[in-house]
């Protein structure tokens, strides 16, 4: 006999995620740290007294505390359990390939093994085989459910089949993972006593250090297992740790919901979406057969921070087991398989977090305090949108002076732990959490803009670059997303994420579907007649039909985009495309507002019929230019004082005018702000409005020095899903 060698050599030192033992990768709750704490300070010098453990046990069991009993870990368990009810020459079944410490007690007890084969690919418990080959002979029937390494499980039918049969053996069942399946066999005890079931603190309970199982049986067979396990086999430590365990259980059941409802789907539809053979599983793990060689698969996840377990066993030799911790972890599994094995460029989300996500304050610059956590609005539905195109999403974030008497690690940890639990609840997760805890005056490599933050992202992951993006309210984002070659999504300082999310994709959308072909179409143009000239003619939908309104989506405004090379007739055709194509409504008209971004759209609104159908018609533009246009145009209703910010009433209400109206603002992407749907908060800036306009009069001067960012900036501050739509019935 070999002995049972696992491959621990080096894990302690390893510096990535551990995904090959099947280990619980988060920390343990509280109350067990405090509890080895206490312990700590206890009188050492005393013999363990189990009394107060058995009935810790039992309560979580849900049996009487005669039919428990303590181990020093599940493989001791195990081990007393072949001890008692097999000698040598006993005939035991084991289905195969299974844990190995189960082949390796029946071995160390000299009995006689007879297997039966799980069958690949499903690798599903042979029940019918486990029956025809039990007969008077047989002493033992071992099943490990789940079983590992294939994570499949047997019914308790089966399982209680095979104990109404083995009228004179008993069944061993290893429940290690027990807490994942959801089901044990417990509650069959009472009617067949001839069941032996074994559990473990390894896994759901994160307590593989401590070494605890147990066993659980009927009175008599409790009693015939401990003449054969030491009195003192489970040391006072284990004894004191799994009691706060077991009592307070919440902790494990939680983490194992989570494995398998949120985890273990990212890598099941990874494995199905790519083709890649799995088991179905119903523990913390996949059992996998890539399409290159085991061996080198390991090696480059190993290589890129990411550890799984070879297999061994006879049947199991093209296969890969992977353990399945929190969501991160899986997503960094699936990144780094696409990116280094698959070649599969991935889109990346790089995402700001103060002002971006959640509120930074105005004046410390810095969120410390659980109290002081919030929100932005449209954080969750913008996060969800990029999770649905399937964007990994990687938080990269400046935290000046982190760890200093002023700003403790404990207080970030606490308002990050809040926020990563909310965004969880909603089923967002980042791949990865980068902070630079430096201030800028320090010079280090990690603040961004610098890259030093991402160096190993970018190793690990192949970006695809095109389709990637940061988000932020910065300069310094700006500049990173420069440095590492994505595009740069401005968002609005403590404005709405959602609204930026939904602007990069209609841009995206816009350069993906432009009207201009071989033919040339003819548009009316005020009185004329003229070709749509831009090569750039873009007509696409603002917002995708969940994001306008719920119900029915063909009252769904759809709108136009416009950039710095639309020329007017360009937009005139666009916007008879859209009204006369894309099935807009004159309810639709009715009901909601329309979200004008540039000085060529201001033109075309008030030169264009079509806009008095709008109960709403807002721009943001600077004053002197908005002003010249606006005079004497079209004859749009404009209250008094609208183009001077002293007389701008703050609690005017959009739905108390009944006809269209403009909106004028300079843009100022820390000062232009929305609130709510009925106030609209307006403020000027003088300096962004030299930057953004020239002294030069006329329409076609002001049109042409409009730039990229400009345009890009301009529209962003006005798709706000808080503004529009806008329903005014």
């Amino acid at each position: 006999m070999q002995a049972y060698n696992p491959p621990l050599s080096g894990r302690s030192q390893f510096q990535g995620v551990l995904l090959d033992f099947n280990e619980r990768v988060s920390v343990v709750s509280q109350e067990v740290r405090n509890a080895v704490e206490r312990f700590s300070k206890s009188a050492l010098q005393m013999y363990p007294d189990y009394s107060t453990l058995n009935r810790a046990v039992a309560r979580y069991a849900g049996v009487h505390a005669n039919q428990v009993l303590p181990t020093n870990g599940s493989d001791q368990a195990i081990d007393v359990a072949f001890r008692t009810f097999t000698k040598k020459g006993s005939e035991v079944i084991i289905p195969v390939p299974t844990f190995s410490l189960l082949m390796q007690s029946a071995v160390k007890q000299r009995v006689k093994i007879r297997t039966v084969a799980y069958q690949a690919p499903s690798f599903q418990f042979p029940l019918e085989e486990v029956l025809l080959l039990m007969c008077k002979k047989t002493r033992m029937v071992v099943i490990c459910n789940p079983n590992n390494p294939t994570g499949t499980h047997v019914s308790l039918e089966g399982i209680s089949a095979i104990a109404e049969k083995l009228k004179e053996g008993v069944v061993l069942v290893d429940e290690a993972y027990f807490e994942y399946l959801g089901v044990t066999a417990v509650s069959l005890i009472e009617k067949y006593p001839n069941l032996i079931i074994t559990r473990t603190l390894s896994k759901a309970f994160g307590l593989p250090s401590i070494r605890f199982g147990y066993l659980v049986a009927s009175e008599e067979h409790i009693k015939e297992c401990k003449k054969i396990r030491d009195p003192y086999d489970v040391n006072m430590l284990a004894s004191e740790v799994a009691k706060v365990a077991l009592n307070a259980p919440s902790y494990a059941t939680n983490y194992a919901k989570t494995v398998m409802t949120k985890s273990k789907l990212i890598l099941e539809r990874f494995f199905e979406k790519n083709g890649i053979v799995y088991c179905p599983s119903s523990a913390n793990f996949i059992l996998f057969k890539p399409f290159h060689t085991p061996r080198e698969v390991y090696e480059t996840l190993k290589s890129n921070g990411i550890l799984t377990r070879l297999q061994k066993q006879s049947g199991l030799e093209q296969w890969l087991r992977v353990s399945i911790g929190r969501v991160p972890d899986s997503l960094r599994f699936v990144s780094v398989y696409k990116s280094k094995i698959l070649n599969i460029p991935q889109k990346v989300a790089f995402v700001d977090r103060d002002g971006t996500l959640i509120k930074e304050p105005q004046d410390t610059y810095q969120v410390d305090r659980l109290d002081d956590l919030e929100l932005l609005s449209g954080t969750v539905n913008g996060l969800q949108k990029l999770v649905r195109e399937g964007y990994v999403l990687v938080m990269v974030t400046n935290q000046d002076g982190l760890g200093s008497d002023s700003y403790p690690m404990h207080a970030f940890n606490e308002v990050q732990g809040a926020l990563m639990k909310e965004l969880l609840d909603s089923g967002i997760v980042f791949s990865d959490v980068l902070v630079c805890p430096h201030k800028k005056t320090d010079g280090c490599a990690c603040r961004k803009p610098k890259l030093g933050l991402v160096t190993s992202i970018l190793e690990r992951i192949k970006i695809d670059k095109k389709n990637s993006v940061m988000f932020g309210d910065r300069s310094s984002d700006e500049q990173f997303a420069n440095a590492i070659g994505v595009h740069f999504q401005k968002v609005v300082a403590n404005g709405s994420f959602y609204h930026s999310v939904r602007m990069y994709f209609d841009l995206k959308r816009a350069s993906a579907k432009s009207l201009t072909n071989s033919k040339s179409p003819k548009v009316n143009l005020i009185s004329e007649h003229a070709p749509a000239k831009s090569a750039e003619l873009q007509a696409v939908i603002l917002t995708d039909t969940e994001d306008v309104h719920l119900g029915n989506p063909d009252k769904s405004l759809e709108g136009v985009s416009l950039d710095e090379n639309t020329l007017l007739e360009d937009s005139e055709a666009a916007l008879n495309y859209v009204v006369k194509n894309k099935g807009i409504s004159e309810d639709s008209i009715l009901l909601y507002g329309f979200s004008l971004g540039s000085v060529p759209a201001l033109y075309l609104a008030t030169n264009s019929r079509y806009f008095f159908k709008f109960p709403a018609v807002i721009l943001e533009a600077p004053f002197s230019s908005a002003s010249s246009l606006i005079q004497g145009s079209a004859g749009l209703p404009i209250p008094n004082g609208w183009l001077n910010k002293t007389n701008f009433d703050n609690s005017t209400r959009v739905k108390e005018w009944k006809k269209p109206f403009l909106l004028f603002g300079a843009l100022n992407d820390s000062t232009s702000r929305f609130r709510d749907n009925a106030n609209v908060v307006f403020e000027n800036s003088s300096s962004t409005k030299k930057k953004l306009i020239t002294t030069e009069s006329g329409h076609t001067h002001i049109i042409s020095k409009l730039t990229k960012k400009v345009y890009v900036d301009t529209l962003r501050a006005w798709l706000n899903e808080d503004v529009l739509p806008y329903k005014l019935k």
